[in-house]
């Protein structure tokens, strides 16, 4: 439990949580010159601008979305507090209605499904935008100002308050936009989901209270490069994590091995009766399996670190780890496998298609809730004399694999030396032979 609520920790508050603090570190110590802040508006717009080819490139209107949505603020505010002859009742007006804005749209950002960039995604979301941004300066219009009094109404304790110059309602829509990015961000723990909330916080501390406007900009250019990173890591996850189970895939698992350290162990995982389930239940069913035993996966310990290969293959590597000290953990993953009883849903389940199911007819019928149990079947090699080479034992592994398919499944077989030495039947590859030694229900045999 304490490792995965560290996992959690650290996906939550990097990088995003992390660069805030360091922008905030660098503008409290006074490190930084005033002459740099003349050029912080420039490294702004490139941060926009190099944001918004990476949203191109990766398809995403959100993300292209809330850098728009970001500079259209950080232009309100420039034009607020860069004005002097504007009464201060007017810039206070506008900061409090850019602290409103700002959440609001980043809420919705968290619940919008991305859509890709085209003109029917992208054109509404501008309008949008743009409308917006002529509201609030119509509302800043010194007539419109003192028609605002909803703005001061009293919400929350003063004392609460002492922090910055934005009225209570525009603290509101801040806590009611951190509570849906948090709930968007919380089953999926993407980096664009974790991003609009750190990329919001960098936008409220450059509404506080006496800011100047290149501490906003500083703040503002903060929030664009948390967007920036995000993009980053999302193409990090598209070419090395696995996009249905959220694990590292077939490429990740490639280059961990390639940096293996001796002694190392390695053990693959197959999902028993896939097929029979896929086609009883559906292929929505069967992913959703997947995602179960994932989940399971990603949890192994003892070093450990779990890849999805392809299918319903799945892999276990542990670098520095005999054969002997990775078992238990490797049973134990097999064990609380087992040990979940996955629920079929019947005809109460949602009902909206999506264009990636792919739907079995018995899902269209409705069926009712049923348990079933999955299992997995494992099969365990560890880098050895007689397996020379890291084919070798990946090769040994598949063979135990198929030792445990056949010797009844739901079990994990492991490479036994002295059955290869005695001259047990070879592998396929023509590798020392794989043994018919049993590992099940938690016993080393």
């Amino acid at each position: 439990m304490e490792t995965e609520t560290r996992r959690t920790l650290v996906s939550f508050t990097t990088p995003g949580g992390i660069v805030i603090i360091g922008a905030a570190l660098v503008l409290w110590s006074g490190i930084l010159p005033l002459e740099a802040y003349a050029a912080v508006g420039f490294y702004l717009f490139a941060l926009i601008a190099a944001g918004a080819l990476l949203a191109w490139r990766f398809y995403s209107s959100r993300a292209l979305y809330a850098l728009l949505l970001v500079s259209f603020a950080y232009g309100v505010v420039l034009w607020l507090l860069s004005t002097p002859s504007l009464p201060t009742q007017v810039q206070t007006t506008g900061m409090a209605l850019v602290g409103i804005v700002l959440p609001v749209n980043f809420a919705l950002l968290a619940r919008w499904r991305e859509r890709g960039i085209s003109l029917e995604s992208l054109v509404p979301k501008l309008i949008f935008l743009i409308v917006q941004v002529a509201i609030v300066g119509l509302l800043c219009r010194p007539e419109q100002v003192a028609s605002l009094g909803w703005l001061q109404k009293g919400l929350l304790p003063a004392w609460s308050l002492g922090w910055t110059q934005l009225p209570q309602a525009t603290i509101v829509a801040w806590a009611g936009a951190f509570a849906v990015i948090a709930a968007s961000w919380w089953p999926k723990r993407r980096p664009l989901e974790n991003a609009w909330f750190w990329a919001l916080t960098a936008g409220m501390l450059g509404l506080r209270r006496n800011v100047a406007a290149g501490e906003a900009a500083f703040y503002f250019s903060t929030a664009a490069l948390v967007l920036v990173l995000a993009l980053i890591d999302t193409s990090y996850l598209l070419a090395y994590h696995d996009e249905l189970t959220g694990i590292p895939a077939r490429r990740a698992f490639n280059q961990a091995i390639s940096e293996l350290q001796e002694p190392y162990t390695i053990a693959i995982l197959d999902v028993d009766n896939f097929k029979k389930l896929n086609d009883t239940f559906g292929h929505e069913t069967g992913d959703q399996v997947l995602r179960m035993v994932a989940a399971k996966l990603s949890r192994v310990g003892g070093g450990g670190r779990s890849y999805r290969c392809g299918g319903e293959e799945f892999a276990m590597v542990f670098s520095e780890r005999t054969l002997e000290e990775a078992y238990p953990h490797i049973e134990a993953v097999r064990r609380e496998i087992e040990q979940t009883r996955f629920i079929i849903r019947g005809p109460d389940r949602s009902r909206r298609r999506r264009p990636e199911r792919r739907y079995h007819p018995a899902e269209r019928r409705g069926t009712p809730p049923r348990a079933i149990s999955v299992t997995a079947s494992i099969g365990a090699a560890q880098s050895d004399p007689q397996l020379t080479s890291l084919n070798d034992v990946i090769n040994a592994a598949d063979q135990a694999l198929y030792r445990a398919k056949g010797a009844g499944k739901n079990r994990v077989e492991i490479w036994n030396r002295i059955s290869a030495s005695r001259g047990s039947s070879s592998a396929s590859s023509g590798h020392p032979a794989i043994s018919a030694t049993r590992a099940t229900r938690g016993k080393w045999t």
